[in-house]
């Protein structure tokens, strides 16, 4: 029993020391320009020089970022100013942007904005979204979606239910004209606070398509058949939102995402972090930021050219993709690893079964152990010569009962561990 406590605390002790992932330069802040201390949370590229920033103020560029003129302000019916959430544009002059209980439009590129139909009481908007052809859609707080036909002129709420422990929504994308999917969750539920619905009718009615282990914050498809959504892990679909499946976990909370590619995507996180992939989520590389605040929202407007916003004003920008001089790893992730590492299994929680993937930089005689929390061995899952490369083992644990485990991989003189989460 001494031994098994001892085991235990060894393993719990490792997982207190994480390597940092391998960073690159390649993005610039530009806050200075932007000239705010106030939070922001939205920005949205039309073309290389026209852009618009939304948040605790509002700005736009016509110029790609090198001067920056302040938005007018939106009044609502009391004369109460308004403060932008999420904004869409449907072209340089006609955008229209969602907030509090209510949304705005614009005809002239933000020089005068107009209070729309829509009300509803105590929901703050969090994404709006529109496709040619197709209805605008903005989705909030407390179960809220709304649609539009007239580009924001005229609205009609589909969903509304003020319940504190059902989902909220926090992001849109539009697949086709008629195929919607709305990423969002609730922390307040213990199990499966994250979900992503989808609208094959143009939002009319909606259907769950896959709960999460987190919140979905940001969802994003490069074409009609394949989609990403993310919290604090990476979903994918590859037929247009029916289904999903998991991808790689990112260890920070995604806030914004963009795909201009089905392969070549960014993601924007919490304490500044920036990551980037090139085969389709299923390797991720850390980007060297040059924050630490906090980051909203990302906008591309092709593979390379992209912008991110954040709190205090924070504001950053790329013209290669965020890739720069290499710092610790290659720029190209190669097929084979550089050095050993165990991916969080996926889905976790989970039950009964879940997934466990692992890279070997060489060849090395692997074993893959789960153990309880009092440092009992569990099941062995791995105990041979594997060869370098990517490797995944699935482990089956209806056997057991609700709670923690660890699972360690060894592979010549590596060691690694990860928690696991088993719900019944």
């Amino acid at each position: 029993m001494r031994a098994h406590l001892c085991i235990a605390a060894v393993l719990v002790g490792s997982l207190l020391i994480s390597p940092n992932s391998p960073a690159q330069s390649g993005w610039k802040p530009d806050t200075i320009k932007i000239g705010t201390i106030s939070n922001l949370w939205d920005v949205k590229f039309i073309d290389e020089n026209r852009g618009v920033v939304v948040g605790d103020t509002a700005v736009k560029t016509t110029d790609g970022g090198k001067t920056w003129q302040p938005l007018a302000n939106a009044y609502g019916f009391n004369g109460e100013r308004y403060l932008f959430t999420s904004i869409h544009c449907f072209d340089a002059n006609r955008w229209v942007a969602v907030t509090y209980g209510t949304s705005f439009y614009t005809v002239d590129a933000g020089l005068t904005w107009k209070w729309d139909s829509v009300r509803v009481p105590l929901v703050n908007f969090r994404g709006i979204a529109a496709i040619p052809g197709g209805p605008c859609i903005a989705v909030g707080m407390y179960s809220a979606i709304a649609q539009s036909f007239d580009q924001g002129v005229q609205w009609s709420t589909v969903s509304y239910v003020f319940d504190p422990y059902g989902p909220n929504y926090f992001c849109v994308a539009p697949v086709t004209p008629t195929s919607w999917v709305v990423g969002g969750g609730n922390t307040l539920r213990t199990v499966n606070p994250g979900v992503i619905i989808r609208s094959v009718n143009s939002g009319a009615t909606w259907d769950t398509v896959r709960f999460a282990a987190r919140v979905i914050t940001a969802v994003s498809f490069p074409t009609s058949s394949i989609g990403y959504a993310a919290g604090d892990s990476i979903y994918r679909t590859s037929d247009g939102g029916a289904t999903w499946s998991g991808m790689s976990p990112i260890p920070a909370s995604v806030q914004g995402m963009s795909f201009k590619d089905p392969d070549v995507g960014t993601i924007v996180c919490s304490v500044g972090k920036v990551f980037r992939t090139r085969d389709g989520a299923k390797t991720w590389i850390q980007q060297q930021s040059n924050t630490n605040l906090d980051l909203r929202a990302v906008s591309f407007i092709d593979t390379s050219r992209g912008w991110a916003v954040g709190y205090r004003g924070i504001t950053i920008r790329t013209t290669n993709g965020g890739w720069g001089p290499l710092v610790s790893a290659p720029e190209v992730p190669r097929e084979i690893p550089q050095e050993t590492y165990l991916h969080q299994n996926y889905p976790n929680p989970f039950n009964p079964g879940t997934t466990i993937a692992y890279e070997l930089a060489q060849t090395s005689h692997v074993t893959l152990t789960v153990y309880d929390l009092l440092g009992r061995e569990v099941s062995v899952l791995v105990d041979e010569v594997m060869g370098a490369g990517r490797h995944e083992s699935k482990f089956d644990a209806r056997a057991l009962s609700t709670g923690v485990y660890i699972c360690r991989l060894r592979a010549g003189s590596s060691t690694a561990l990860k928690t696991m989460v088993m719900l019944k």
